[in-house]
Formats: C-alpha cells, structure tokens, sequence
C-alpha cells in the first residue's frame, strides 16, 4: 500500500498547473446536508463514506500505466450529477446523516443491508433531485416526482472482499427482488490510459459529468481516498452571489453576469496566486440561462461554475455558471458566509 500511496503523490508532484485538485474537505463535509436534506429535521446516525480525490485524466492514465504489472485493479464508472444518499438497512439519509423522506415503495425495494450511491433523475436534473429531496409534503407532485428517480448504486458498504465481490452482493439480492428503481453502476475494467481515455471521452460524450476511477482489489474503506479518482473534463469551483452587472443589448433589463467572491478557504488548494487576507471577485456571465438572468442566484447564495485553468494572475480561466449550489438562506444557516470569503 506505501508503494501505490507514493506513486499516485509522485504523479500529482509531476502534474501540470491545469490539473484538477484533491476534492474540497470543508465544503464536501456539508454539500450532502444541505443539498439533500437540510429541511428535514430527522437525524440519523452520520454515515461514514468514502470521499475521492481528484486527478486529471493525464495523471490517472499514467497511473494505469504504472499500475499494469501491480495488484492493482482499476475500475471505472460513469460519475452521475444526481444526490449522494446512503441506505443504512432500513432509511436514506444524506452525508451528514440528516434522514431522506423518500415514498415507502421507493425505500420498500432497497435491501436490509447499507448502499452508497446516487439519487438520480436524467442528465441535467440535478437542481430537480435536490429540491425533491428537500421536500416532504407527501403531495401526489411529490410523489409523481420520485418515480423519475433512481437509486444508482456504486457500493455496498461493509462487505467482504474487492469492489466486485461487493457489488455482487446487490447483483444478488437485485436477481431475487427485482426493482426499476435500484440500479447498480456499471464498473468497466480498465488496463491502459487508451482504454482509459476512450471510455472518458464515451461517457462524457453522452453526458456524462465525468467518470470515478477505482482501485476495486482493496476492501471496504472509507474517508478520503486516493484509491478512489474523481475525473471530470474541467475544474470546478464554488463561489458566493455579491452582486449583479447589468445585461446589455439583447439582455437589457436582465442580469448580464454575476458577480461573485472565490471561497477563501478554497484558494490555497486551486488558486495559490491569490491572496487569502482579502476578497477575489469574478464575475459570471457565461452559462446563464434567459431564466436565469431574469431570476438570477439571489445574493448570498453558493453557486458551482467552472473554469478552464488559470491566468497569469492566479485567477479561473474562462469561468462559466454550472448552477446554484446552496440558497443564501443554506448558507446562512450553516454560517458559511463571512467565514469563507470575507477578508480574514
């Protein structure tokens, strides 16, 4: 195991400036409580999970590469935009432990043993799956929501044996109790950075938000780690609504972009140029929707956008809008706000 930990942490020392950083801790800790459950006030026991680390997909393929004569057996799935939940036997609830309302013939088809995985919609819906999830008024909308749902499944948690061992488990249990709404993700075995990079290209090519590389010899672990790669075809970020700049032309009398503070917190790891003692602002224009410029992230809220590497300044290249991430009320509620941008 200290071989294949000093292998991966030599390719990020090699790595390029572009290359996508180790998943935020602090703001990973609270994404599942308040996107998926924040409004709920049953609290569960705090799941304990895995939590991956991020990788280019150059590191990762030469990682594969220097990894063909080891132990190591790689195994890669297709990464879902949905809403992590963990199925403890007998309720869903999120990261944080906070208790999913799901209908009872939703959580009558999951089996009496743990599940980690994603609730999902379609591509694009994640916006949808977070507010379903928040919600719990037992309407027939309600309802009616979570038959487009789907639990995608990508471990079983606290069983014997290698990944694949795992998942069989729910392979099993799936061929006796069959349900249209418990699906395993697919796991691919991958043995080359071409392989590697055709299955990236396949999967992203159709939507895909990226892909989870996985080490599927070793067994059940949980906390960060490297064992387990997270690989998406940009960086990604998050930032907090300040303000507004006007739209002009065509977008007169609507939002013409965002303007937004970088996280604090977040600097030393993805952008190191900029000062942490004060405010970053960007501003967000590319990938607002018309609806969203007429009813735009109110200030306060946490939005995700994207980027493109970093200018010679230290700043997000070419940053563009993904979609809100927490409401300013979320935020407020977590104290977030004035710990992760105000200046220090």
């Amino acid at each position: 195991m200290k071989i294949y930990v000093s292998r991966i942490n030599a390719l990020k020392r090699t790595a390029l400036s572009t290359v996508s950083p180790a998943l935020l801790g602090f703001f990973v800790t609270f994404s599942g409580w308040v996107a998926s459950g924040l409004a709920s006030a049953d609290i569960a026991t705090r799941p304990e999970l895995f939590l991956p680390t991020s990788l280019s997909l150059s590191e990762a393929g030469r990682l594969i590469e220097v990894s063909a004569d080891g132990a190591d057996e790689w195994f890669l799935s297709r990464k879902y935009d949905g809403v992590r939940a963990y199925w403890n036997g007998a309720s869903l609830v999120t990261r944080q432990g906070n208790k999913i309302s799901a209908p009872a013939w939703f959580t009558d088809a999951l089996p009496p043993f743990a599940l980690d995985g994603e609730l999902w919609s379609a591509t694009g819906q994640f916006s949808f799956i977070s507010g379903l999830i928040r919600s719990s008024d037992d309407s027939r909308q309600w309802e009616e929501g979570w038959r487009a749902v789907t639990y995608r499944v990508f471990e079983v948690p606290n069983q014997e044996g290698g990944l694949m061992a795992r998942m069989s488990i729910l392979k099993h249990y799936l061929r006796a109790h069959p349900s249209e709404y418990l699906k395993p993700i697919a796991q691919h075995r991958i043995n080359s950075s071409k392989q590697l990079t055709s299955y990236f290209r396949k999967i992203v090519g159709a939507g895909g938000e990226g892909i989870i590389l996985r080490n599927g010899a070793l067994d059940y672990q949980t906390g960060r780690l490297e064992s387990v790669l997270k690989i998406k075809p940009y960086s990604d970020a998050e930032c907090i609504v300040v303000g507004y700049k006007p739209g002009k032309g065509r977008l007169q009398g609507k939002v013409g972009s965002l303007s937004c503070a970088l996280l604090n917190h977040q600097k030393p790891r993805l952008f190191p140029e900029l000062p942490v003692s004060s405010r970053t602002i960007i501003y967000l224009g590319s990938g607002l929707s018309d609806r969203e410029r007429a009813k735009p992230p109110e200030v306060g809220a946490m939005v995700t956008f994207k980027y493109s590497g970093l200018t010679r300044h230290g700043l997000p290249r070419f940053p563009v809008f993904i979609r809100q991430r927490f409401s300013a009320r979320e935020v407020r509620s977590l104290s977030l706000e004035s710990q992760l941008y105000e200046a220090k």
